[in-house]
């Protein structure tokens, strides 16, 4: 390539590409073939081609094009704003790669639909006047991949409860919460009494069937402040913070009992019945995760060893 057709990268070249060859069949062809979305746009935001993945990602036709200037290309919201960053581009026009895992950029269709997406900035400059190139990729398909792992990560399949993981990250921010404010919060661990016979009876599908409602019951018979999670297979937990005296709590695993012993009726007629064990310890100041479950542990197998259908008190 010949010194007159450097492409300008802020390198400080000041050779010009020529104007009609970055217009030219040539090179909107080459265009085509890449894979982004390829808009080409001048100093006062007129777009002057668009390549056919980006008409086809922002439902432009070639005859729709002619009134489009680039701020079309972004949500209505940051549009004022947009203009200012794209005269900021122009006095440095260094390529830019415009994505980042903590910041959400979005551009707009025309139809008014957004979507997320990231792109690389650059410009090249003519006779004419600066021209910027971006090249832009649609990663919707990534976001939502995204979404899925993280609710995998941090919510039970089967009961859309938090999981453990999710649990433990809660119940090490109210720890440190509580030491701060000098607040009380309380850990209820519970345990159905009963629910393997139903599996080993009924099967997996009638036992899903049991933690799920059993899911929707706890998640109804405590506060909307308090956390309720599913810890393991049969195994629930309740962060109540912040907490309140002890006859409160009492009262809480109280309803528990009482909501867990009541039948369950399936689609299909079946009824169902379990109980709950409920370990209960309150107070947990200088107190570290692992030891609150212990504690928990210890409190809701002695509510089991007297027969279950009970609650129990840590010891202090």
């Amino acid at each position: 390539m010949s010194a007159d057709k450097t492409l300008f990268i802020g390198s400080g070249e000041e050779a010009l590409w020529q104007y009609d060859f970055v217009m030219s069949d040539a090179f909107l062809g080459f265009l085509d073939l890449i894979p982004e979305a390829a808009v080409l746009s001048n100093e006062q935001g007129k777009v002057l081609v668009m390549n056919q993945t980006a008409l086809h990602l922002f439902e432009y036709s070639q005859q729709t094009l002619a009134d489009c200037v680039i701020e079309d290309l972004v949500p209505s919201q940051v549009r004022a704003a947009h203009v200012k960053l794209r005269a900021l581009f122009f006095e440095d026009p260094r390529p830019r790669y415009l994505g980042s895992r903590n910041l959400d950029l979005y551009a707009c269709k025309r139809g008014g639909e957004q979507f997320p997406m990231e792109s690389a900035l650059f410009a090249i400059k003519t006779e004419k006047g600066a021209i910027a190139i971006n090249l832009i990729r649609d990663i919707s398909n990534e976001k939502a991949a995204q979404q899925k792992i993280s609710e995998y990560a941090f919510v039970d399949a089967l009961t859309n409860l938090p999981n453990r993981r999710y649990f433990d990250e809660m119940l090490k921010r109210c720890i440190a919460k509580a030491e701060r404010h000098e607040h009380k919060l309380a850990v209820l661990y519970i345990d159905l009494d009963k629910f393997k016979p139903i599996n080993d009876q009924f099967g997996h599908e009638k036992g899903d069937f049991v933690l799920r409602e059993i899911a929707k019951r706890l998640t109804k018979a405590v506060r909307t402040e308090d956390f309720v999670a599913r810890v393991g297979g049969d195994e629930f937990a309740i962060l109540v913070y912040p907490a309140g005296d002890k006859a409160g709590l009492c009262q809480l695993a109280e309803r528990i009992v009482l909501q867990c012993h009541q039948p369950m009726i399936d689609a299909s007629g079946n009824e169902f019945v379990v109980s709950a064990s409920v370990g209960v310890v309150a107070g947990c100041r200088h107190l570290t995760l692992t030891r609150l479950f212990q504690r928990a542990d210890i409190a809701m197998y002695e509510a089991k060893r007297q027969g279950g259908d009970a609650y129990h008190f840590a010891s202090d």
